[in-house]
């Protein structure tokens, strides 16, 4: 009897899967998989966006600049990051809960690595 009431939240884990789980892999935002050059997955709460909604989309551009040490310091490394247009994009799918589904507007492609945005007026 004592083995089966441990073993109980052992099967409450293995049944519930990681839906309980707060971990997460990506970035709220990023673009985790492609389905074709102007389709993909991101990472953002479907409650968060309507489907026919207009998202921004960017990628981080980083550049790193080392400064040179001098008497009084050890040599730096700095980097700064800027957000960089690369279009818009479309919800066309938000059934997910962890994942919606954009395709880009106009003549943009999509890359890995990209950031969707809201478009807050």
């Amino acid at each position: 009897m004592k083995n089966l009431i441990l073993s109980i939240p052992i099967f409450v884990f293995i049944f519930s899967g990681c839906a309980s789980l707060q971990r997460h892999e990506h970035a709220r935002g990023s673009i985790v998989a492609l389905d074709s050059p102007t389709v993909a997955h991101v990472c953002m709460n479907s409650s968060e966006v309507k489907q026919g909604e207009q998202l921004s989309m960017f990628q981080s551009v980083c550049t790193s600049k080392k400064k040179n040490p001098t008497r009084h310091s050890e040599s730096t490394e700095t980097t700064t990051c800027t957000k960089v247009s690369r279009g818009m994009a479309e919800v066309i799918e938000n059934s997910d809960p962890h994942f919606i589904k954009v395709k880009a507007m106009t003549d943009a492609t999509i890359q890995e690595g990209y950031i969707v945005e809201k478009i807050i007026r």
